[in-house]
């Protein structure tokens, strides 16, 4: 939703993960391609739009809301 927007680092979500004890929120071009990552490397939640509603239907949207899901579900 912000075309242009500079992205943080995963050595980011590292150092504010090292500094903070608190929840971060990765927002801003995540994708089901790089939310591991980024939940890897520090992020408690993801926040995702395009990567939902650009979807071209209500059940790939539905799809891709439970794969977000299941990247924090822990195994």
């Amino acid at each position: 939703t912000k075309p242009g927007a500079p992205a943080a680092t995963v050595e980011l979500l590292d150092a504010a993960k090292a500094r903070v004890n608190l929840p971060i929120v990765a927002i801003g071009g995540v994708t089901l391609d790089n939310a591991p990552v980024l939940i890897e490397h520090g992020a408690s939640m993801v926040a995702v739009v395009h990567a939902l509603f650009a979807a071209d239907s209500a059940a790939e949207v539905e799809r891709r809301a439970r794969a977000f899901s299941e990247l924090f579900i822990t195994k």
